[in-house]
Parts: structure tokens; sequence; C-alpha cells
């Protein structure tokens, strides 16, 4: 059905290529154990923020908000963020005998780098950064691959191969069984998203339960001055509710991932039921599309009962998002599998 999905015929899920990983509790000793391995493969990227990816998704975890050089410089040393295991990166290079990754509004520096390889990674969503869709359209032939999980692209160009564009922002020590001893949460993010359905909705649902909640779900709301981790209103609850900006087919986004992380089951309101049984086990989410879907959700099953009946699910979920760490292992693994490279 989905040719450029890797379709297991055991689970019917879509697997991650990435390496097998030997977590260590101490992140800093697991960043020291693959030091070495980590020279492989040096990648020379072309974005707004350093890479690895996986850092990055970590510090917006612990330091929401940090920019610029700031930002860069946590994500080149600090201990606390998770590194590959099998590639490091060099930045902006205009010449480089190897591999160039050119991310999201970048790709149109194409022309002006010399590169082995080129590759184009499509992070943003079309209702985000449509112009970035647009671009890649003309210029797709430019590049040896284009990565993205934006199904037009998937279907309609040649060198398009499909990766997943999220990973958990919380790190893997996170990944354990948290004592469920609260019911459900809701994290409200009050900066505006202007024109986008799922900001409108969350708004919705944030009104809805200041005056009929009845003290079923703990809401959190989040500001520029007033950031909340995702372990505050994930690891104690059986149940959360996720609004994502927009409903796109393939990306889960990182909030969704971090709830498998939790065990907790995400009712949400984002990639469609059907795309989403590709990757994870359905019978351990809970999906809407308006206010009233929510409002039979909230009436129906927010219950520890249903939890309970529904735990082989959200341990599967739990078992399965493990393949969605270390998204820079993955990508090069990716990259390496498509161009034939040893």
């Amino acid at each position: 059905m989905f040719k450029y999905l890797n379709i297991s015929s055991d689970t019917g899920k879509h697997i991650i290529d990435n390496y097998d990983i030997d977590f260590d509790k101490d992140i800093e000793k697991f960043n020291n154990k693959y030091k070495e391995s980590r020279k492989e493969n040096i990648i020379n990227v072309f974005c707004k923020f350093h890479f690895p990816f996986c850092s990055v998704s970590n510090l917006i975890h612990l330091k929401f908000g940090v920019s610029g050089e700031k930002r860069d410089k946590l994500i080149d040393n600090m201990k606390e963020l998770m590194k590959p295991t099998k590639v490091s990166y060099v930045h902006n290079k205009k010449n480089f005998d190897g591999i160039t990754y050119f991310v999201n509004k970048f790709i149109k520096y194409y022309n002006s780098v010399n590169s082995k390889y080129k590759i184009a990674i499509i992070l943003e969503s079309d209702t985000i950064r449509p112009q970035d869709i647009r671009t890649i359209k003309k210029i797709y032939n430019k590049f040896d691959l284009v990565l993205t999980y934006n199904k037009e692209l998937l279907e309609t160009l040649p060198n398009a191969v499909y990766m997943q564009m999220s990973q958990p922002c919380l790190s893997y020590t996170f990944y354990k069984l948290y004592k469920k001893k609260k019911l459900a949460s809701f994290m409200f993010n009050s900066a505006k998203s202007k024109g986008l359905i799922g900001y409108k909705l969350r708004t919705e649902i944030y009104n809805f339960l200041q005056s009929n909640n009845e003290n079923k779900i703990d809401v959190f709301k989040a500001s520029k001055n007033n950031f909340i981790t995702k372990d505050k209103f994930l690891c104690d609850y059986m149940f959360t509710i996720i609004c994502f900006n927009s409903n796109t087919n393939f990306n889960m986004f990182d909030t969704l991932i971090d709830s498998f992380v939790c065990r907790t089951i995400p009712i949400y309101y984002g990639i469609d039921t059907e795309h989403l049984n590709l990757f994870f086990y359905e019978k351990g989410v809970l999906h809407f599309n308006s206010l009233n879907e929510l409002i039979f959700i909230l009436e129906n099953y927010l219950n520890k009962d249903y939890y309970e009946q529904n735990f082989k699910y959200v341990e599967k979920n739990f078992i399965k998002v493990k393949e969605y760490y270390n998204w820079d292992d993955s990508l090069i693994k990716t990259v390496k599998k498509n161009l034939y490279i040893k």
C-alpha cells in the first residue's frame, strides 16, 4: 500500500532502520562509550541549529526557548544531552568530500556547496513551512535524496525517501515503568499558531476544561515565561490530551512519542488512526477530531479500568518507541542504505 514504508510482515508496523544501542543509565557514560564510533561518519550540515538532532530534542525538554549561538554551544557541550553512536557533524562547510545535509530553508543553498552527496531534509510540516515544499518540488533533482514524511512528496518525487522527523524529547533515562497515580493531564501552550486549526481546537479544549473539568484532568498552561517539562504532565498520568497544530499523514511529533515513552495513553488530535496504525498500536491511543469527540472520550473512556484493560497495547507502544531513539543514527543508516554506501 505504501511502498516507501518498511512494513514488517509480522507486526504490520513500519520498522525504523537503526543500530543496536546499549543504553547506559548515565548519559555522560553513554556518550563517552561511543566517542570513537561517532567518527565513522562525519556529516556536513546546513541548518538553523547545530546537529546532533537527538541533542536538540533533549535540549527542547531541558531548556526550552534557548536559541542562536547560546543554543548551539549547549548542543555542542552540554553533558546531559544524548549524542549519536555512529555519526558526528561539522557545520556550514562550502567544500566537503562526503555527505551534506540541507535542512528546511537551507535546501535553496544547494548550488553554493561542493559536496560528494547532497541530501535534502524536510523537517517541518507543510502547514508550518509550505515554502519548503514548493521549493523542493522545483529543485529535487539537485539532490541525491530527499528525506521527508510528506505523503505528496513521497508519492511524486523519484528520489524521496521516508524519514520520521521526530524523536523523543525525553532522554532514554525516562524510558521506564512509572506508578500511575494520576488520571489525566492536558498541557496548553498559549503561544499563538495563527491560522492553524490545531491551535483553535487546543484553545477550545482549554476553555472547556476551565469550566467542565470536575477535577478529572490536571491542566498545565505553558508560555514563554512558564516552561513546563514533559515529564511533569506525562510520567505520573494514565492519559494525556495532545492537540497538534495540524493533522498530518505520517509525522507523529515528539509529544505523542514521549507519551509512549512514559506508558501514557495519548488522547490526541493529529495523525489519523489509519496512518498511526502503520507505526504504533491504535488500541493504545484514543483519537479525536473535534471538541465533541473529545468530550465523548472523556465521558466514556477516561478511567483506570480502560487504562488497565488496554495496558498490553500501551506496553507494545512502549517497546516500539525505542526504535525512535537516536534519530541521527537512524538517519545516517537510511542515507547510506539508499545511496548504496557501505
